[in-house]
Order: C-alpha cells, then structure tokens, then sequence
C-alpha cells in the first residue's frame, strides 16, 4: 500500500449535494484532488469493535479490507496446485510420516511373548 493516508468522509462530501455548504479550504481541494482516481476504501478507524487478530497484530477491519484490496489489484492471490503436485505431495506425506507411525504403532502394541517359562 503507498499510504494510508486518512480523510474525514465529511470533508470529502463538502460542497456537494450531499453537504451543500461550501467549505473550498486549500486542504479540502488538495486531499480530493490526491484521491482522485484512486480506491478509497470508506470505514471507521476507531471502532474497537472491528478489529481483527491477524498474524500482523491486531488490525482493523477497514485496513484489512484495503490490504484485501491491494493483494487483488497486485494478483497476490492464493492458488491451488496442481492435480499432480497434490497427488505427489499425498504420497510424499505418506511414505514419509504416516507409514513409519503404522509400522511403529504395530510394532509398539505387539503382545510381549515371554520365552522363559
């Protein structure tokens, strides 16, 4: 993300039919003029109750929306594998990890036979 700069939604709707007053302050004109053909994403920075736990830290929910937003527009998306990469990767998991613990738990639970008596 290049930056997370934060407006108030009431000043982005000034001199509009939204709010009518005018309000063409420099800083108004600047900040609109800045967000002019970008994604804006609209949301509540305060809101304790929209936060997330995330592998970042606690973020939240609008600043996750923006980072699901740019991983969109940048194609970091999560894609599957192939067929025949998980069939190779199912085997590999077997031979590896669950056919050594079968054979160990098999041998583990064997009756002990006591040869002297």
């Amino acid at each position: 993300m290049d930056s997370s700069d934060a407006y108030s939604a009431a000043e982005m709707l000034c001199n509009t039919e939204y709010t009518p007053a005018p309000c063409n302050s420099a800083a108004n004109l600047a900040a609109k003029d800045k967000l002019r053909g970008k994604t804006v994403v609209v949301g509540w920075r305060d809101d304790n109750t929209d936060i997330y736990q995330t592998p970042a830290g606690q973020l939240g929910g609008v600043f996750l929306q923006a980072n699901y937003i740019e991983s969109l527009l940048d194609g970091r998306l999560l894609h599957t594998i192939k067929l025949r990469w998980q069939v190779l990767l199912t085997l590999l998991w077997f031979i590896l990890v669950e056919w050594p613990l079968h054979y160990w738990s098999d041998s583990a639970l064997a009756p002990a036979v006591d040869t002297n008596s």
